[in-house]
């Protein structure tokens, strides 16, 4: 066992930095992430939110620093096995498409794709469990291009779920959707029985999923804790230029009160 896994850390960066055209998209931005874990990455627009995300599943390689996944630096993966460890649900997804939902869903198999009756009976059993497990039975036969954004989203993830992840990667999970669809979306997230790192835009909707959170701003790492130890009235004030009562209830949950400026108090709050 190594020194990572034995500290249960499935995910270890080091002074990652990227830079586009001379500008710092991160700059030096270090994480410990813990095995099992939902890690929300919160911060405003052009923070670095989604770019953190593509250095973590390779889609951007030019950085500087590094990456540890299970143990091993993330170069040494091939593609193909770092899509049967990792996921990753973006923002935008395909689906001008004539499948239905399980066809489309089946295709989160194909980096475990065989065609032999053994495999294919246990790619059955794996579709049929994740498809319950995301509530879509009665949508199986559906065209995938005809769902609502709660019904698509639900099928999205359960695309990533069938590749059986070590590790769900979530880019805005809840982007587009009503408040009801959200908190549906979130807390299936949460009742995942693999790690997850989500960017995610609503911070009441952050602090009451998430175990903890990581504020970036700039590129760069502002705080990493519990909600509580992020979302204070201080960073909430330096990064996001808002002014919010920060309350506990008495179950410990979080939940941010704004203050909603009126006309001619925009430039007293960023000034």
């Amino acid at each position: 066992m190594t020194c990572q896994q034995s500290q249960n850390h499935q995910l270890r960066i080091r002074n990652l930095s990227w830079h586009v055209a001379g500008k710092a998209i991160l700059e030096q931005v270090s994480v410990d992430y813990h095995s099992g874990e939902l890690l929300g990455v919160i911060g405003p627009n052009g923070a670095g939110k989604s770019s953190l995300l593509r250095c973590i599943y390779r889609y951007i390689n030019n950085y500087q620093g590094s990456i540890e996944f299970e143990g091993q630096s993330l170069q040494n993966y091939s593609r193909l096995q770092l899509a049967q460890r990792m996921s990753v649900v973006l923002q935008h997804n395909e689906t001008n498409s004539d499948a239905n939902v399980l066809q489309w869903i089946s295709l989160g198999r194909t980096p475990f794709r065989s065609w032999r009756p053994r495999i294919q009976q246990q790619e059955q059993q794996i579709l049929q469990s994740v498809t319950e497990l995301m509530q879509l039975e009665d949508l199986l036969a559906q065209p995938i291009s005809k769902l609502s954004g709660g019904e698509l989203q639900r099928c999205v993830i359960a695309r990533a779920l069938v590749q059986q992840p070590s590790l769900l990667l979530l880019d805005e999970p809840t982007n587009h959707l009503d408040v009801g669809h959200q908190m549906q979306i979130m807390a299936a997230i949460k009742g995942l029985s693999i790690g997850s790192i989500a960017c995610i835009h609503d911070l009441n909707l952050a602090a009451a999923y998430c175990d903890r959170l990581l504020l970036l701003n700039n590129g760069r790492v502002v705080a990493m804790g519990t909600p509580a130890q992020v979302l204070t009235q201080e960073n909430l004030r330096a990064v996001f230029g808002v002014h919010c009562r920060v309350d506990i209830d008495a179950t410990g949950r979080l939940s941010l009160r704004y203050h909603y400026p009126q006309p001619g108090e925009i430039e007293t709050l960023h000034g």
